[in-house]
């Protein structure tokens, strides 16, 4: 996967892009977002735990927070349930 990254904007070999591999858990009944990102092969894999998960089907928005952070939406662009896929724009 290929996933653009502001943080990673200003290196000048990848322009913004970099591999990463991102596995989203969206427990609605738990109100629980899990976040696991792999990005190079020498460097741990990156953990995150979302509370207070909510969606918002007029928006197709799902809202969560981070710790004592602003909360952060992903906005649900397209899903297919029979393959498994869901796309999302954080």
């Amino acid at each position: 996967e290929l996933v653009f990254s502001t943080a990673a904007a200003k290196l000048p070999l990848i322009d913004g892009y970099m591999p990463n591999r991102e596995v989203l858990e969206w427990d609605l009944a738990a109100r629980r977002l899990k976040l696991e990102i792999e990005t190079l092969p020498l460097l741990p894999k990156v953990r995150v735990v979302g509370e207070e998960l909510t969606f918002d089907a007029a928006s197709q928005t799902l809202t969560y927070s981070v710790k004592q952070k602003p909360p952060s939406q992903w906005r649900v662009l397209h899903v297919d349930r029979a393959n498994g896929l869901l796309a999302a724009r954080s």
